[in-house]
């Protein structure tokens, strides 16, 4: 259990603090290349934001690219995990490289985001990954709600019992409900 020790990140400031150390841990080791933080998370007052938007940022200005991760609360409704890749403009460059990664305190994600950090800080080419990924997770969601709406509807139909008709046949042959 690895991220999912954090589904109440929002709830508890420690937790969110030790959840932000986690990502900053977590990204550290899968890059030596130094980076800085890429997106403010604090109020002018100096509190931070505590909403994980984002939980981690990173901009590689050797590398011109920069990763921001987005936290979410788990939502079975929706994708524990999307990405996608940016061209974004900072400062004097015009042509930063952005992945972001929007996920949910869930392990299998966690192991799918950091595939695609690795191989994004390495140079080589992630869109077929993040298009697999994307796929596979909103796949899982939908499978999710179908579940719900079936356990819904048989919750509905559980305790709608057949009624007993009597019926009579009139003179004309046909049947009347009595």
């Amino acid at each position: 259990m690895q991220l999912a020790r954090y589904k109440n990140f929002l709830l508890d400031k420690d937790l969110y603090f030790q959840n932000k150390k986690f990502w900053n841990d977590t990204v550290s080791r899968l890059s030596n290349a130094d980076y800085t933080e890429w997106v403010i998370t604090k109020f002018a007052n100096g509190e931070d934001f505590f909403d994980g938007n984002p939980i981690f940022s990173a901009l590689y200005e050797r590398l011109n690219k920069a990763i921001r991760i987005i936290q979410i609360e788990k939502d079975i409704l929706i994708p524990e995990l999307r990405v996608w890749l940016e061209n974004v403009q900072y400062e004097d460059r015009s042509n930063i490289k952005e992945l972001l990664i929007v996920i949910q305190p869930s392990d299998s994600a966690f192991q799918t985001a950091q595939s695609i950090i690795t191989t994004f800080l390495k140079g080589l080419s992630v869109k077929k990954y993040i298009t697999t990924s994307n796929a596979f997770y909103k796949s899982k969601a939908q499978q999710a709600r179908a579940k719900l709406v079936m356990e819904s509807f048989e919750k509905t139909n559980q305790y709608s019992q057949p009624r007993k008709v009597i019926a009579k046949k009139s003179a004309k042959g046909e049947l009347r409900a009595i």
